[in-house]
């Protein structure tokens, strides 16, 4: 038992310190990124010149056919068979996005 002797860690100070060597990295040349020009499809430009601007629900059709294609071609293999899918998928994705979208509109009318 020790009683009343202070413990004392080594001072850190008897430990060198560490110096490295300056590292000069050559400079990083980065090549101009060329865009390419936007290619705005005709229809796009009627439907930005409407007063409420471009409707939202516009952005939603390709990708409702979209899902309703991928949808369809997951299940089945003949042509045929993904065309008629891909019909029913689209009335089904549609009428509950459809019905989303009536009464979300129904309740910001009363907003």
């Amino acid at each position: 038992m020790i009683c009343g002797t202070a413990l004392t860690l080594p001072a850190m100070a008897a430990i060198p310190p560490v110096s490295f060597p300056a590292v000069i990295f050559p400079p990083v040349i980065v090549p101009p990124v060329i865009v390419p020009p936007v290619i705005v499809p005709p229809v796009i430009v009627p439907l930005a010149a409407l007063p409420g601007g471009f409707p939202g629900v516009a952005l939603g059709v390709p990708l409702l056919l979209a899902a309703s294609l991928v949808f369809a071609a997951t299940h089945h293999e003949s042509p045929a068979a993904i065309g008629r899918a891909t019909l029913q998928w689209i009335a089904w994705l549609g009428g509950i996005l459809g019905g989303v979208l009536v009464v979300v509109t129904v309740l910001g009318w009363f907003s």
